[in-house]
Formats: structure tokens, C-alpha cells, sequence
């Protein structure tokens, strides 16, 4: 299973830069994040209390409001963080990607990308879009004309928002070396209620 490999997907326990004092964070800040998941990521943010605030909303958005399935979105993300060699995204992706109900296999071949067998021609187009962003920025033609069989504009404009959201997040984790939380961090049932109470329910 996924779980125990996650575990030590990295072995360094302390960040680039230290998380800030607890003391020194202002209330309000704190109170951005009081409902969500205790992750690392949070903490290392409250560095930047100016951009901090909108970060969070626009991953709100993206989980929350978003009309792009939400398995659909987990594998981008999960795809996004193996092209961009993030464990600690990978980790917390694989995570919140059970909880939504993408299947372990699923889970498993996204790190191989479009070429696994498992995926449909919807998950394809996705997944051969997502790679194409990241590793060259603009895709093909084909690889685009592709993915509009399958989704509409609005859509389109999703998957970019999300693909650009993560590997800015990944870019984060990376250089900071953002180390996974203690006992592997929150637990799947904390996730999974996290994910029932706040995150936009599959369309399918």
C-alpha cells in the first residue's frame, strides 16, 4: 500500500528555513487556518502574512468551488507533485485523493502518468495535458484539442488554475524542504472528514 512508502518518502527532519515562532504569528492569521488540516505547509507560510491570506483562498476555491471533479483534480495534483519530484505533496495528495474515492490503483499509476493502462481516455487527456504543462509550459496542439473532447472551457481554465496552483506549491515545499509531519500527519479519518465537511462532492 501507498501509506507506509509515503511514510519515508523523505528523510531529512528539519526545513531549509525554520517554521516561525507560534508566539510571534498574529491571531488573525492564525484563525485562517484554524479549521483546516494541521499540516507543515500552513506553518511555513505564516512567514508571508501579506500573500498567506490569498494563497488560502485560492485553494479554497480550488477544492471547495471548483466544478472540475474532484478525483479528476486529485490525479492532476498527484501527477504534478511525481513531475515535480515533491514527496511531501505526493503524500498529502494520495491522502485527500482516497478520501475523495480515487481508487489505490489509480493512485498508484499516477506517478507513471498517461500511459497507464488503467486510466480512461478522459483521465488521459488530463494526465497528457498535465505533463505537457509542466514540462514545457504550453501543450501540443493535439495534446490540447485532445482535452477539449472531454471538458469545456471553464473547465480548461480549472485544470491550468489547479496545474499552476501545485507545482507553485511543490516549488515551495522543494526549496524549503518542507519535512512531512510527525506519525505521517493527520490520520485517513481526519482526512476523510475534512474531506466530507468541505470539499465539492464528485460530479460523477
Amino acid at each position: 500500500m501507498w501509506q507506509g512508502a509515503a511514510a519515508a518518502c523523505t528523510t531529512k527532519t528539519m526545513p531549509r528555513i525554520p517554521y516561525p515562532d507560534p508566539a510571534s504569528v498574529p491571531d488573525e492569521l492564525k484563525g485562517l487556518v484554524k479549521d483546516r488540516l494541521p499540516l507543515n505547509i500552513y506553518r511555513m507560510l505564516m512567514h508571508t502574512p501579506r500573500v498567506m491570506p490569498g494563497w488560502l483562498a485560492l485553494g479554497t476555491c480550488v477544492l471547495q468551488k471548483s466544478k472540475l471533479d474532484r478525483k479528476l483534480r486529485e490525479l492532476a495534483i498527484l501527477r504534478v507533485g511525481h513531475l515535480s519530484k515533491a514527496p511531501y505533496e505526493v503524500h498529502q495528495h494520495r491522502k485527500l485523493a482516497t478520501a475523495v474515492g480515487l481508487s489505490d490503483a489509480k493512485i498508484a499509476a499516477a506517478a507513471s502518468g498517461p500511459t497507464a493502462e488503467i486510466f480512461d481516455a478522459r483521465e488521459r487527456a488530463l494526465l497528457q495535458f498535465t505533463d505537457e504543462v509542466v514540462g514545457q509550459v504550453k501543450s501540443s496542439d493535439a495534446t490540447f484539442a485532445a482535452l477539449q473532447q472531454h471538458f469545456d472551457s471553464e473547465l480548461i481554465l480549472e485544470i491550468l488554475i489547479t496545474v499552476g496552483m501545485y507545482m507553485t506549491a511543490a516549488r515551495i515545499m522543494e526549496n524549503l524542504e518542507i519535512d512531512i509531519e510527525a506519525d505521517g500527519g493527520p490520520s485517513m479519518d481526519v482526512v476523510r472528514e475534512r474531506a466530507a465537511s468541505v470539499i465539492a462532492p464528485s460530479k460523477e
